[in-house]
């Protein structure tokens, strides 16, 4: 035998060993274990996945007030403006230096610290999200007052507390008028369908015999 042969041949007999100790070691468990191995086993299936609207999350919707480019219904120039001095309350009340009425005298409204329209014969209820809120258990159903009880928030409707007041001079039918009250521009727009106004925080509503409508104006 050469010498690189005995060379070979005794690296081979130490390769067998050193293999021989490893497998004793994996059996017997002792402190140099080998770490055990994971098998991933992959299931495939003709299922199709599902898809990203099966599995998001439900959305919740809020319901704002409908939006709208123009109050009334056909804009404005179909109306009369009429000076708002043909309705100066005198002599004027705590809360108001403006009043009118509609012709059917069933609409009356107070324009001063506060704008609010009284309405004899109104809606027997308005939508929960535009009522006033002023009384417990949302009891306030039927109509009888509408309008900006505070100019920094949206119109709403409320029951009536106290007595009617006096109706003012007559808005007629196809005639708008604009006032300015508190630091606040409200005008209104008389039609034989219903009284529409627009107020402070770009709002406005409609108002008649069946219905109180609320509106953010776009």
């Amino acid at each position: 035998m050469t010498k690189s042969r005995v060379v070979l041949a005794a690296a081979a007999a130490a390769l067998l060993v050193g293999a021989l100790a490893s497998c004793d070691r994996v059996g017997l468990g002792g402190p140099d274990s080998a770490k055990p191995t994971v098998t991933v086993t992959t299931t495939l299936s003709d299922e199709p996945s599902p898809t990203a609207e099966q599995t998001s999350e439900p959305t919740t919707t809020t319901t704002a007030p409908p939006a709208t480019t123009s109050l009334p219904p056909g804009g404005s120039g179909l109306y009369t403006a009429v000076d708002s001095s043909r309705f100066t309350l005198n002599p004027p009340t705590s809360v108001a230096s403006y009043a009118f009425s509609v012709p059917s005298s069933n609409i009356r409204c107070f324009i001063g610290s506060e704008f609010i329209c009284e309405i004899h014969d109104g809606p027997n209820q308005s939508p929960v999200a535009s009522r006033c809120g002023f009384y417990e258990g949302d009891s306030e159903e039927r109509v009888r007052i509408v309008g900006w009880f505070k100019y920094d928030r949206p119109p709403c409707s409320t029951i009536l507390q106290g007595t009617w007041r006096d109706p003012g001079p007559v808005l007629n039918y196809g005639e708008s008028v604009h006032f300015s009250a508190s630091g606040a521009e409200f005008t209104c727009y008389s039609s034989n369908e219903a009284l529409y106004c627009t107020g402070p925080q770009n709002y406005g509503f409609r108002l008649s015999r069946t219905e109180f409508a609320r509106y953010e104006l776009s």
